[in-house]
């Protein structure tokens, strides 16, 4: 931006460069949605206006009333397709910004595709399908709509969020479903009427017809009696779904299979009607559909060398100068042109344009990849202003740092200075940069604790001028100390007093590393490492003193360990006495689970409990007392997290987990 000005603003003073405002905003809306656009640059200035146009009319800019402030809140419907650009005053001068284009998403409505098996009728005059035992009946949103939840009798029916559904028993189904780019508009489908056929017999005569339900433009498709039956007679039908009209028979179309085109029968249900043996069968419906998207759009990103002159609709560029252009979703079938011929390889949703010419891309939604539109051309043209080199240094550097590591920044542009020196600052003072002793070479190396959270900057001297750089920002990692989660089976029980977990044969403990600890695992027994124990679980089985050594994988060399706090698993004395009685541990139920306040307890008739505890996971007594003869315990003094109750009473324990929320 800064040499944009210089070659068209020439006349205005240095100073002011940094003056013309920066705009971005939200360029994509959902329906329904607001968006908003903002300048960018740490300028306050003395006014704003706001101005729009559509960007496929000549008009002028248009102010936009009230719309003074420094952002601008707009809907996706009023702005869909506009220009936005900011002109604001400072010190009685006049700027304006550069431009953005608003777009909205745009998606054809839902439409549900059913697929069924040979034994599954469809009753046209309630519009049910009739299954039998073995009966499918699959059902599929069509693109783009793959966020969905399909429904059994207006529930939810768990599980059910892919794409396409299987129904195989009787009920009202229904799909809600929304585009994954806009998860919030959504769409509920027609419902899918499911009845048992009390007529299933081994072998139904009925017609069973399938076909081709999504047509690109310009196309036919064909529907075909699917069953293996040949019968006497053949006659296809077809009414349009959103009328109320009977099906009209069509005229030649009395054979197996039927073909169609994409325009006359857009929106139609197809059904055939058969004879056997002197009986009338009628086949289900099918529902035609055809694909419909939005026109073709291309986004373009330019350096900041690149110039726009709205006069002749044509950009400038220098030697270094790139414009990035990007077909928008769905089209993903491509080919980039230059000057009317192929470019060989430009078959990406983005190319970036280097030279001048006059550039276009014809392209097509990946399922209709013949239904191809050409875009607007983008005219590239060289900028006779053109400096040869910018003499500004250039840093990059390693931003974010391993505790006990280094890193490097280094001038990137291709330019030997006459001296350099390296300069930083925390980013969270006012401080002035303070010059780093010694570093006054191209590159500097830091040190992670040093330079945490500071930034750098170079200022370098050439042919007696001095250039100061771009600024980096220095960061550390920094995570949670090492700990996992562990979860017992009924019959492990905690020893107050050492502190340790008592196991019988068939106990488990499940110990789960938590996050971010996700690489360089390693498992110890007894201060030796376990032999290909390097996953985040681990489970015990037997007696043992447990630690684990972990990193997190974006710094996989920075491991802790939990060896001060193991875990020690010792065997129970009284397992081979039966005291976990196993009847009893089944009769035994915790609800409601999880528990905000009071935790219930159902006990067989014939139980001996006399007394409770309950126990953390790191085998801590939390509670404990005479059971209660409400058999009602009151656990809100607890915090949120797993626990587990101990019951007690004449020669037997039982003791089972419980959630407090």
């Amino acid at each position: 931006m800064k040499k944009l000005l210089l070659f068209f603003l020439c006349f205005i003073p240095l100073l002011s460069v940094a003056q013309a405002p920066s705009i971005e905003g939200d360029t994509m809306l959902c329906p329904y949605t607001n968006g908003t656009a903002t300048i960018t640059n740490d300028t306050e200035y003395d006014t704003y206006q706001w101005y729009y146009k559509y960007w496929f009319l000549n008009d002028d800019f248009v102010a936009i009333d009230g719309a003074t402030q420094a952002s601008f809140t707009y809907d996706w419907y009023t702005y869909d397709q506009s220009l936005f650009k900011v002109v604001v005053t400072l010190d009685g001068q006049t700027y304006e910004s550069n431009t953005i284009q608003i777009d909205s998403y745009a998606w054809t409505g839902l439409i549900v595709s059913t697929q069924t098996s040979d034994d599954v009728t469809f009753n046209p005059d309630n519009q049910a399908y009739y299954i039998c035992d073995e009966s499918t009946i699959t059902s599929s949103t069509q693109s783009p709509y793959t966020v969905a939840q399909w429904y059994k009798n207006d529930v939810a029916i768990e599980g059910a969020t892919d794409m396409s559904y299987t129904i195989t028993e009787a009920g009202t189904y229904h799909v809600v479903a929304a585009p994954e780019f806009c998860p919030s508009s959504t769409s509920t489908s027609l419902p899918i009427v499911v009845m048992d056929n009390p007529e299933c017999t081994t072998v139904d005569p009925t017609p069973v017809i399938a076909g081709d339900t999504m047509l690109c433009p310009y196309t036919d498709g064909t529907a075909t009696v699917t069953s293996d039956m040949e019968y006497d007679t053949y006659q296809w039908y077809y009414k349009f779904w959103f009328t109320d009209d009977e099906f009209v028979a069509i005229d030649g179309a009395n054979e197996a299979s039927f073909t169609y085109d994409w325009y006359t029968y857009d929106q139609s249900l197809f059904k055939v009607v058969v004879t056997l043996d002197g009986e009338t069968y009628e086949s289900n419906t099918i529902q035609i559909d055809s694909y419909n998207w939005a026109g073709l759009l291309v986004s373009t990103q330019t350096s900041d060398d690149v110039t726009f002159n709205p006069d002749n609709q044509a950009y400038y560029i220098c030697d270094e100068s790139t414009i990035t252009s990007a077909v928008q979703s769905p089209y993903t079938v491509v080919q980039w042109y230059k000057n009317d011929v192929a470019i060989e390889g430009a078959t990406d949703i983005n190319y970036t344009i280097t030279e001048a010419g006059t550039y276009y891309v014809v392209a097509a939604p990946e399922f209709c990849p013949n239904s191809t539109s050409t875009s607007l051309p983008i005219v590239v043209m060289d900028n006779p202003e053109c400096t040869t080199a910018d003499p500004t240094p250039i840093i990059a550097g390693d931003t974010m740092l391993c505790p006990y590591t280094d890193g490097t920044a280094t001038v990137t542009n291709d330019m030997e200075y006459d001296t350099y020196q390296w300069y930083y600052k925390y980013w969270f003072t006012d401080d002035e940069f303070v010059a780093i002793d010694g570093a006054t070479e191209a590159s500097f190396t830091y040190d992670w604790y040093t330079y945490d959270q500071a930034l750098f900057k170079v200022v370098v001297a050439l042919d007696g001028e001095t250039y100061e750089s771009n600024t980096i920002q220095i960061d550390s990692y920094n995570w949670a100390g090492i700990s996992f989660s562990m979860t017992f089976s009924d019959d492990v029980v905690p020893n107050d007093e050492n502190f340790t977990w008592m196991i019988c044969d068939e106990s488990t403990i499940t110990c789960e590393l938590n996050s971010p600890y996700d690489s360089s695992i390693q498992w110890y027994k007894d201060g030796e490492a376990i032999e290909g124990a390097n996953d985040v679980i681990y489970v015990i089985t037997e007696p043992g003193s447990y630690y684990v050594e972990a990193g997190p994988e974006y710094c996989s060399n920075s491991v802790s360990n939990t060896s001060e706090n193991p875990v020690v698993v010792t065997m129970n004395p009284d397992c081979s006495l039966g005291i976990n009685d196993p009847v009893v541990n089944s009769q035994v139920t915790l609800y409601p689970n999880p528990t905000s306040n009071i935790l219930n307890i159902t006990l067989p008739d014939n139980n001996t409990v006399t007394d409770y505890w309950i126990i953390d996971v790191t085998g801590k007594t939390l509670l404990k007392g005479a059971f209660p003869n409400s058999n009602s315990i009151d656990v809100s003094s607890l915090s949120n997290g797993t626990y587990i109750l101990k019951l007690t009473g004449g020669n037997s324990q039982t003791a089972h987990m419980f959630i407090r929320k």
